[in-house]
């Protein structure tokens, strides 16, 4: 089946960047730097957990005070806007939750070929999710 929703470890890496802690580092700490932000580093995390969700076949965590989105990680569940540098939250990373039912949930949104209609929030069942596919005349997508 290829890849599935894609997360920012199939999106962001690179031969220089192969873990959230090298994008933190390559790309995030120079950005806010020119801003004047220094930021922590990765093990300062507080603040209430945001959900991951995924969005035109990505996963991201929405940022709660800018409305900011970024690419959320599976091997490193941690969110730091790139917009407002979690400046509310004292600039320190915040934990990330994914669903407990990650696979189930991309095998039913890739059954939809259209890609920017593979969307999930939480609160939304895979039952939920099969039921929208075959509403639209799709297959179920888990199997």
């Amino acid at each position: 089946m290829g890849l599935l929703v894609l997360a920012g470890e199939q999106r962001l890496t690179s031969d220089k960047v192969k873990t959230y802690e090298d994008w933190v580092d390559a790309r995030l700490r120079p950005d806010a730097a020119r801003q004047g932000v220094t930021l922590p580093a990765l093990d300062v995390v507080s603040g209430e957990p945001l959900p991951a969700i995924v969005n035109a076949n990505r996963w991201i965590v929405e940022c709660p005070v800018c409305n900011g989105a970024e690419f959320a990680w599976k091997e490193w569940p941690l969110f730091l806007c790139a917009t407002c540098w979690n400046g509310a939250n004292g600039y320190a990373f915040r934990p990330v939750v994914f669903p407990d039912d990650v696979e189930a949930i991309e095998r039913v949104l890739m059954a939809r070929p259209v890609p920017d209609r593979r969307n999930w929030l939480p609160g939304e069942s895979v039952a939920d999710l099969m039921a929208e596919n075959e509403a639209h005349g799709l297959p179920k997508g888990v199997g």
